[in-house]
């Protein structure tokens, strides 16, 4: 299985990077804002995980960077535990 956000033009798999700190750029041309991009891969892990889910494989899902992916879990998800054991479900 491909890790990564599918584009919606294009239907590509994992080939977003950044374009700048807050917009992501696909290989056909589309652009998202970073927070969609975090929003639509919360959405695809919670669809393929039924478990709460840890930031670090949201990191290996999407290649943003740890601090980026915190403070928009912390803001659209709910923390499960504390510390090193900490789990997102996302908000319904």
């Amino acid at each position: 299985m491909i890790k990564g956000v599918q584009c919606k033009q294009c239907g590509a798999i994992g080939t977003f990077v950044a374009q700048t700190q807050r917009i992501m750029m696909c290989s056909c041309g589309s652009q998202i804002s970073k927070e969609a991009y975090i929003l639509q891969a919360n959405d695809e892990i919670t669809l393929l995980k039924t478990t709460p889910f840890k930031r670090k494989e949201l990191n290996e899902y999407t290649k943003v960077n740890i601090s980026t992916i915190k403070r928009y879990l912390k803001k659209y998800c709910n923390i499960v535990g504390n510390n090193k054991s900490s789990r997102y479900v996302k908000n319904e």
